[in-house]
């Protein structure tokens, strides 16, 4: 098997639940040996099953498990227990357990061939978070939800589900309006099951800590406090938000040695947010240059995220922008981007403020080359880009 630390496990995407239902019967249905939250949304399930996460962990005895995508560095990072993620050791064993063992049951049938690596990775999650004993899981989606490979759970199992946010993104699957894309992150709601949203009178409320990711902690209280019953005090929100950025890496992250912005902005909601971010710390900083270190997938709408990464604050000419290719195989192009770019801003095809470069590491290294005092790099565009860059 391949190296686990390197691997995306994210190249094939298929919708549907009927294999990994039979998969999971194969092997005792371990997805009802636990109780579940869980989270559709195009923006946010990360950050909120964080919140979640820290919150049942302060205020209740519980073992708390935590199934996330993608990953930065380690598909480990994938199945958090008690926020710890579970070691590369726990992950072979299970995966050569359910899938390579030959006596496995998974492996004896054709279901094995016809399961995607994330319809594994989701039966793994619920295989290890039975073996564990864990009590309740934060379960997130991982695209779209009707027919996403987590929607699995029965109502008996579920305490609740929640929609953190409805935005376009990966519209050849799951449609190409807000409506049939509500539809599909619909589905996981099921009867006699609490739902949770926010309304937009609860967004921005005055009791909120100064941080792009306030509204995710109030859609995360909300849930919390209705489930339990247990009121989050004020002078914890702040606390938590420390903890918070601790362990969520590669989201608006600033590192102000290095004057350097990490996010994984895919879509142009997130590319919305970044853009409000990138401003602010700006402003803050007396920052007179940006870099822009890019890339996206070839499933990405990146004509929609360039320009609300872009819109009032980007100089043609003047701030510079390197594209870059990730290791996988629904890259997009750096070369394509890169022309694209030139074209949307009337730059000439010699204009040497817009690069390709295809390696990220070399592409890194040209960014930082170019940076000075009073320059922002800004990294974005895809989580594995991140992952290639970021240190531990």
């Amino acid at each position: 098997m391949p190296d686990i630390a390197s691997k995306s496990y994210d190249t094939i995407i298929r919708l549907g639940i009927d294999n990994v239902k039979k998969a999971l019967t194969l092997i005792s249905n371990p997805e009802k040996a636990s109780y579940y939250i869980h989270l559709a949304g195009t923006n946010g399930k990360g950050s909120v099953s964080r919140f979640l996460e820290l919150f049942y962990l302060k205020f209740t005895d519980l073992k708390i498990g935590r199934y996330t995508s993608p990953h930065l560095k380690s598909v480990c990072e994938r199945f958090r227990i008690n926020g710890e993620m579970i070691s590369e050791k726990v992950f072979q064993d299970t995966w050569n357990t359910l899938f390579e063992d030959s006596e496995a049951p998974i492996a004896k049938t054709n279901l094995n061939e016809d399961l995607t690596e994330f319809e594994k990775l989701t039966i793994l999650a619920f295989e290890v978070f039975k073996v564990a004993n864990v009590d309740l899981v934060i379960l997130e989606v991982g695209l779209g939800g009707r027919l996403d490979a987590t929607n699995v759970i029965s109502p008996m199992n579920s305490l609740a589900t929640a929609i953190t946010s409805i935005g376009y993104d990966h519209m050849d699957r799951l449609g190409n309006t807000l409506e049939k894309i509500r539809i599909e992150k619909e589905g996981i709601k099921k009867v006699s099951v609490p739902h949770f949203e926010l309304s937009e009178e609860e967004k921005n409320p005055n009791i909120n800590p100064n941080s792009p990711f306030g509204d995710n902690m109030n859609l995360a209280v909300k849930i919390f406090e209705q489930i339990t019953n247990i009121k989050i005090e004020d002078k914890h929100r702040y606390e938590f938000f420390s903890d918070f950025k601790k362990a969520y890496r590669g989201r608006l992250e600033f590192d102000q040695e290095q004057n350097i912005i990490f996010d994984s902005a895919h879509n142009s909601n997130a590319s919305i947010v970044l853009n409000k971010f990138i401003r602010e710390v700006e402003e803050n900083n007396n920052f007179k240059r940006k870099i822009y270190l890019l890339s996206y997938l070839s499933d990405k709408n990146y004509k929609d995220c360039l320009e609300e990464l872009f819109k009032y604050n980007f100089k043609p000419g003047f701030d510079q922008v390197i594209f870059t290719e990730v290791d996988s195989e629904r890259k997009q192009g750096a070369e394509l981007l890169k022309n694209y770019l030139l074209s949307r801003f009337n730059l000439s095809l010699n204009d040497s403020s817009i690069k390709a470069i295809k390696k990220p590491l070399v592409a890194f290294k040209a960014a930082k080359d170019l940076q000075n005092s009073e320059d922002l790099i800004i990294v974005a565009g895809s989580v594995y880009l991140l992952g290639n860059l970021l240190s531990d």
